[in-house]
């Protein structure tokens, strides 16, 4: 069956089809379905074997790329059991031998939940890996669904923002928004959320790929921000619906979703949206009156809407194009570079945080740059301990600042030298230039959370976890995205329900010096600090020396003042970035290869 998706985009894809075994009916026929063949293994329909599609599958394109699939199953009786194997996968030996689980909901109303039955693997001939596991249906009533982890579709991603914009968008006038500046009290409250949506780009299908920007309408100006030459497709050339400018707010740009099945990162999406709306929240107020966020939900909706697990339509990692991006191939991180290249410009811009999910590394932590300065690298490394102080599964000690990191190829022969957080690095010079991850299944930790600085009853207790390191469910990926949220209030040291003082550091300050001390033990910042050491010994010595002198002079005078000569200082120059950005050469400066913490896993970046 041949079908239309929210943007007008025929459906219709070798990953998606449906299949009927009696009264039993499997469907891999909707947005984000993947299951390219089931076939029953005995005469009782009680035992399938459901193959999965590569990406891009019977096209010239077609990839290696083969783990997403989302498929359901409609017709089932109370208590019957249906034995399933899910094959063609690749290989996941290591997640599944960590007690994956992929998840399963009934009804299209349901709740996401991990499947509770065993589940077995297997890695067979020409390493095609496969999962077996069964389920008994509790009900006969609605489609039970099964996926790999917790689905959110390219069209329940638009859904969302429809509701949000219904919520909070209240277009206003020029008129109207001029009166801001000039008449306050004409226009709506400096508190009243300002909510902007626009498509940024089409995909190669022809999908929106949107842009959001969200604050408080406090300190908007009457400027809009320009237009760019070939973006906002949706948009009349005279006369383009841009967002106005708030010129004394920070800009914080985050996107998610550049490989499809990497579905972690959309409920992290999820997360912060729905912290940084929050009406009555303090700590929502206050980022919206401080920031403008810009927000680019889906990167690749061709591939989400298709059942992909990691590419586009034409086969390809875009991940790896940030460096050196072709507007007609890949759109999307053309017109992302564009845009944030141009806000780097125009606005304060200090974060870039892209959305991810993991296989292989355990645990929720991010992929960092490896800065030139011992100063910058320790800006560098606040943000995600801040978020770790404020999350128990943000695991800090997992998080990758290293140059091998930047430079390091994949699989393929590509380098992440074209990964969104070092190309976004070189091209803008932010310190705070990031790639988030998620585990799909745990972690190896669970952080003690210390109680807030507050007596609200609205702020979340202090937590420590004691017992098996818990499963990743939606509530926690969602809990992610919100403490990259309150992060940013921590460091700018505004957060009204801080955790800084209760927990490990007081502050700010105990907190860098913790961030200096690894860093004592790595090139360049080694050299750099023993510099610095010097440095400040030789200002002691001279110090001394000078007061010596001066007591001396004192005592020939008699007694009598005699003017002082200071001694030069030594203190080293502030570092270049001390605004939030770094003067990036065309290759990082160190040449160091491992820097603190090590790089572990693959993928990522």
């Amino acid at each position: 069956m041949v079908r239309t998706d929210v943007d007008g985009v025929v459906c219709n894809y070798v990953s998606q089809g449906t299949w009927d075994f009696g009264s039993l009916v499997f469907s891999s026929e909707f947005c984000s379905g993947n299951i390219a063949s089931v076939e029953a293994l005995d005469e009782t329909n009680s035992a399938f074997e459901l193959r999965t599609a590569p990406d891009c599958a019977g096209t010239e394109n077609e990839t290696n790329y083969r783990t997403w699939f989302h498929f359901s199953i409609a017709g089932g009786v109370k208590d019957q059991v249906v034995n399933l194997t899910v094959n063609n996968l690749n290989p996941q030996a290591k997640m599944f031998n960590q007690g994956m689980k992929p998840v399963y909901k009934v009804g299209d109303g349901g709740k996401w939940e991990r499947i509770p039955q065993e589940v077995t693997h297997s890695c067979g001939e020409g390493r095609q890996f496969q999962i077996r596991f069964k389920h008994r249906f509790a009900s006969d009533q609605g489609p039970v669904y099964f996926a790999f982890c917790h689905p959110y579709s390219f069209e329940e991603t638009v859904r969302k923002v429809d509701m949000l914009e219904r919520i909070h968008g209240s277009p206003k006038t020029d008129e109207e928004s001029s009166t801001l500046s000039d008449e306050p009290k004409t226009g709506p409250r400096p508190d009243t959320i300002y909510f902007h949506r626009e498509t940024l780009t089409r995909s190669l299908d022809g999908r929106r790929i949107e842009l959001l920007t969200i604050s408080d309408m406090y300190g908007i100006s009457q400027d809009k921000e320009p237009g760019i030459e070939g973006l906002f497709p949706d948009q009349p050339p005279e006369s383009p619906n841009r967002p106005h400018l708030f010129p004394d707010k920070t800009y914080y740009f985050l996107s998610a979703r550049v490989h499809p099945g990497e579905t972690p990162a959309q409920w992290m999406w999820d997360g912060l949206m729905e912290f940084i709306l929050l009406a009555n929240d303090p700590r929502s107020k206050l980022l919206r009156r401080g920031y403008v966020f810009k927000i680019v939900p889906i990167i690749n909706p061709d591939g989400v809407a298709r059942g992909h697990y990691r590419a586009d339509t034409q086969g390809l990692n875009l991940n790896r194009f940030y460096d050196a991006p072709d507007r007609y191939r890949h759109p999307a991180i053309w017109a992302m570079r564009a845009v944030v290249t141009a806000l780097s410009t125009t606005t304060k811009l200090k974060f870039f945080v892209d959305l991810h999910a993991h296989a292989t590394k355990r645990g929720c932590f991010c992929y960092a740059n490896s800065l030139p300065t011992y100063q910058q690298q320790i800006d560098n490394m606040l943000y995600p301990r801040l978020v770790a102080v404020n999350c128990p599964h943000f695991d800090f000690n997992a998080c990758v600042f290293s140059e091998k990191a930047m430079e390091t190829k994949d699989k393929n022969g590509q380098s992440k030298e074209g990964s969104s957080r070092v190309g976004i690095f070189r091209a803008t010079g932010l310190i705070h230039s990031i790639t988030v991850e998620c585990n799909y299944n745990c972690g190896r930790v669970v952080n003690v959370k210390a109680p807030p600085n507050t007596t609200d009853g609205r702020a979340s207790p202090a937590e420590n976890h004691r017992g098996p390191l818990p499963k990743y469910n939606i509530p926690i990926f969602r809990d992610v995205g919100k403490s990259l949220a309150i992060a940013v209030l921590d460091l700018d040291e505004v957060n009204p329900w801080s955790r800084l003082g209760h927990g490990q550091y007081k502050g700010i300050p105990e907190m860098r010096e913790f961030l200096r001390s690894r860093l004592v033990g790595f090139e360049p910042y080694k050299s750099q600090l023993l510099q610095e050491k010097r440095e400040r010994e030789a200002e002691q010595r001279e110090k001394r020396e000078q007061a010596k002198r001066d007591k001396e002079n004192d005592k020939a005078s008699g007694g009598r003042p005699v003017p002082l000569k200071r001694a030069a200082s030594h203190r080293p120059a502030a570092p270049a970035g001390a605004a939030g950005r770094v003067r990036v050469p065309v290759r990082s400066q160190s040449d160091s290869k491992v820097l603190v913490p090590k790089a572990g896993g693959g993928g990522g970046g």
